[in-house]
């Protein structure tokens, strides 16, 4: 029957049509807490609007730091990786145990070293940024207060208020962290250029190659242990790969722009200079100091 045409009868049994509820207060009534449609809509511009400028600040903080490392000039030591590498490690394995995957028996040493190997590049970023972020904080004074901790603590725990168990010192300072990663950020934002252009319009660096480098250590990690579980396991149900990409490093991309609130754009940033770079015409030297999580 290879390339012969066909004639074929069927007989049409039943037909449906999809028939889609008018969008009136009863309609907002039944999927939502308010009373009228008007309601309901300004509730989801509202919120498309806040997770727009979230995602815009978001991202162009990435595009900040992607521009500020490229003016540092550090040494990293090999132990300070080291312990970076283990932590990234670590954390990639227990996200591979919350999605189900069985570890204690394929987590051998030569998985653990191509996880380590693969860690590393990140690690690395991470390491810069923090340095750069904490030298900025040192030679520009920034700070955070207590008050200003207080207040952003007080506003979490009221948001996690359904949680039983909450580490309240770990909370404490990942919220200090965070407000002076924001804070020293807000500063670098100020003493650089920072536009906003349509989403797709900046290609990445990495556009040409076939596996994109944004594709992050928690994506090989899972694939990585998945091919040990099926290579041990093969008598067993063949099992699902599962993996989870992180939040990419490459190009970061906004949410909102002025004139259009929730369209995604990209940013792009000029080198931010320190008041110390401006002064002295140089590069900035990085040096340890207390770290900031970027």
């Amino acid at each position: 029957m290879a390339g012969q045409s066909a004639i074929f009868t069927i007989t049409l049994k039943e037909l449906k049509v999809r028939e889609l509820p008018e969008l009136d207060d009863d309609f907002a009534q039944d999927v939502s807490e308010f009373e009228t449609l008007a309601e309901l809509r300004a509730s989801l511009e509202k919120r498309y609007q806040e997770e727009a400028e979230e995602q815009t600040k978001t991202n162009k903080q990435e595009a900040l730091l992607n521009e500020l490392v490229k003016y540092l000039e550090v040494e990293l030591p090999e132990t300070l990786i080291k312990q970076e590498v283990d932590y990234t490690v670590s954390q990639t394995v227990m996200r591979l145990s919350q999605q189900g995957l069985d570890l204690r028996k394929t987590l051998t040493n030569e998985i653990l070293a191509i996880l380590r190997q693969q860690a590393r590049p990140e690690a690395t970023v991470r390491l810069q940024r923090t340095l750069a972020l904490s030298e900025i904080a040192k030679n520009e004074s920034i700070q955070v207060t207590p008050e200003e901790v207080n207040a952003k603590v007080a506003e979490v725990l009221q948001e996690l208020a359904d949680q039983k168990e909450i580490d309240t010192d770990r909370l404490r300072q990942a919220v200090e962290d965070n407000l002076l990663r924001d804070k020293i950020l807000d500063y670098v934002e100020t003493q650089s250029t920072v536009e906003l252009v349509p989403e797709g319009s900046l290609k990445p660096e990495n556009a040409d190659s076939e596996t994109p480098a944004s594709e992050t250590l928690i994506e090989v990690a899972a694939e990585t242990v998945v091919e040990a579980l099926d290579a041990s396991e093969s008598d067993e149900a063949d099992l699902e790969k599962t993996t989870a990409v992180a939040p990419s490093e490459g190009e970061a991309t906004s949410e909102a722009t002025a004139s259009q609130p929730v369209e995604p754009a990209e940013a792009r940033t000029s080198a931010p200079k320190t008041a110390a770079q401006k002064e002295k015409g140089e590069k900035a030297q990085s040096k340890p100091a207390k770290p900031v999580k970027p």
